[in-house]
């Protein structure tokens, strides 16, 4: 189950300019720049852009520019010197800090006011952000299951069940078909603490292979927070459908639904193209693809490694004597 990701934003516009004046451009104005592209006559708007890079072309020239995400490879340890590595003079909290106070610091390392919509997760050891990039970082907290992306100054977090804005298709006279390529009811769910390699199973035990799916993350930590994740796809539908073009207008955010006869159906895919009399744009969702033998692969390990709830797991110690003593405890503790 795809659960992580970044959704990037690449702008790439080819510019009539005289000679003179694409050549200042093109070593006068340095990447990272600020690109604005007014298209306020169709509705539609953009998110802020920095300059990548800009060929000069015959009869003008071609400017790329990127969302604020490109900024993301700085490395967050020049972030300030709030993070050190005992986060208070009476050392009560060694080396652990709140994820927000890290995300919301790589963000404005990144020039970006901070972050939204921020995950739940574990505090994070000192050694488990130092050295890395904000990107890095972002994509790691990302792999609780959503993607994230730079919106109104800010990095966004949407989650997989994220409520999103909402958005209505155009009339049949400006878009094509609507397609409905199927859709996944999750009723089985094996969520993967990774710090402990333990498989924790929530939903219906006897679900069918296609109506089961496996998360796993760099920040489930715990039955609590597989207790989380798996909650939040557990009982959820998911929907496949496209649409091969329409009429844009306005903005049309990731995970925004598009709901019909009380079915919500998310946005995760959108591309869009300009034209000379208007915006068009791709939008809709991929379908899920898992295989019979994906899942038998998936649900043998999960069983091997699954912890039930109920279960004992004994602790085998030994004393400077040698002899041995058992202590039981549930494994949920």
């Amino acid at each position: 189950m795809g659960m992580s990701g970044i959704v990037t934003s690449q702008l790439t516009a080819d510019c009539r300019a005289d000679e003179e004046t694409a050549a200042a451009i093109a070593n006068g104005v340095p990447p990272g720049s600020a690109v604005t592209l007014t298209v306020s006559e169709f509705g539609y708007t953009l998110p802020d852009m920095v300059l990548g890079f800009v060929d000069i072309r015959d009869g003008g020239l071609s400017i790329t520019a990127y969302d604020k995400t490109v900024n993301a490879d700085v490395e967050f340890t020049a972030a300030g010197t709030s993070f050190t590595e005992w986060a208070d003079a009476a050392h009560t909290r060694k080396n652990l800090y709140h994820a927000t106070d890290v995300l919301n610091a790589a963000a404005q390392k990144m020039g970006l006011g901070g972050a939204g919509n921020v995950p739940v997760l574990p505090d994070l050891y000192y050694n488990e952000f130092v050295g890395k990039s904000c990107r890095q970082i972002f994509e790691e907290a990302s792999k609780v299951g959503g993607i994230w992306y730079a919106a109104q100054g800010s990095i966004v977090f949407s989650p997989f069940n994220a409520s999103g804005s909402s958005f209505t298709p155009p009339a049949e006279t400006d878009r094509t078909d609507i397609k409905y390529l199927g859709s996944k009811i999750i009723s089985r769910a094996f969520v993967t603490d990774s710090y402990h390699n333990a498989v924790y199973e929530y939903g219906n035990t006897s679900a069918a292979w296609y109506s089961t799916v496996a998360i796993s993350g760099a920040y489930l930590l715990g039955s609590s927070m597989c207790a989380a994740a798996g909650g939040r796809v557990v009982g959820e539908t998911y929907h496949a459908w496209n649409i091969d073009k329409m009429s844009m207008s306005g903005t049309i955010s990731p995970g925004a639904l598009y709901t019909v006869s009380g079915q919500k159906y998310p946005a995760l895919s959108l591309v869009i193209d300009f034209g000379a009399t208007d915006i068009t744009g791709s939008v809709g969702a991929p379908a899920v693809q898992q295989s019979y033998a994906d899942y038998q692969s998936m649900t043998e390990r999960a069983l091997e490694n699954k912890i039930d709830y109920d279960r004992l797991v004994g602790i085998l110690k030994a004393d400077k004597d040698g002899n041995l003593s058992i202590t039981t405890r549930a494994a949920d503790g």
